[in-house]
């Protein structure tokens, strides 16, 4: 193959990628069947610490980046499940998803500390990363958001090996990869249509220590009152 047919090669590549993520999720080949669950080894989300044994956040992936099927760890069985909706699998009907999107093991949300009563939601940057995989990642802030008039704050995360491992704040990601955060805040604006969320801007690392913190002591304190029943 000579050099023009290798260019021509790659920008067909570079304009067919973001067209192919807007394709359904999915679509099983004739007489199989698509997954639909993924059983861990351990309960998802009581199963794993809150922190690694290297003091870094722990996050489940739900949802790798590029993909648009829209899975969670379901509270109660500890199960990673394709989420329906209207009886029917979730697929989110917007751009794949920019990041990988997932959720901290052994943290609440609480409703009474103003949150939506489930894990703690993470975004981790880079490539796309293994559904049901435990990735140590290092939060660098928080995007602030309202989903439903409920507070659901995203903790924005780096992982090790990404392009992204050595940045330690919002303003050292927007300093180093300009454009990242823009991405980020317009997707989660947008995802769900009109009015579907509002966006309460970045944060930085100290905000998202406090919330890690509060979401790990709110799901202690729950545990402590579910074995005092």
């Amino acid at each position: 193959m000579d050099a023009s047919t290798e260019a021509c090669l790659a920008r067909l590549l570079s304009v067919a990628a973001p067209l192919l993520a807007l394709l359904p999720a999915c679509a099983a080949p004739p007489g199989e069947t698509v997954a639909t669950r993924i059983q861990g080894d351990v309960h998802f989300l009581d199963g794993h610490p809150a922190r690694a044994a290297d003091g870094r956040l722990n996050a489940v992936i739900e949802v790798p980046a590029g993909t648009l099927a829209k899975w969670e760890v379901h509270a109660e069985s500890g199960v990673l499940e394709w989420e329906m909706e209207h009886d029917a699998r979730r697929v989110v009907q917007f751009l794949a998803y920019p990041c990988n999107y997932g959720m901290a093991p052994s943290t609440l949300h609480s409703k009474g500390s103003g949150g939506d009563g489930d894990p703690l939601d993470v975004i981790v940057l880079g490539a796309s990363m293994a559904r049901g995989a435990l990735v140590p990642v290092t939060p660098i802030g928080v995007l602030g958001m309202l989903d439903g008039g409920e507070r659901d704050e995203k903790i924005v995360a780096v992982a090790s090996g990404t392009p992204f491992e050595k940045v330690t704040s919002i303003e050292e990601l927007d300093e180093r990869f300009p454009g990242a955060t823009e991405i980020l805040a317009t997707w989660f604006a947008a995802y769900k249509g009109p009015g579907g969320t509002q966006l309460n801007g970045f944060m930085g690392p100290e905000a998202a220590a406090e919330l890690i913190e509060e979401a790990i002591s709110d799901y202690a304190a729950q545990e402590t009152t579910a074995r005092a029943r």
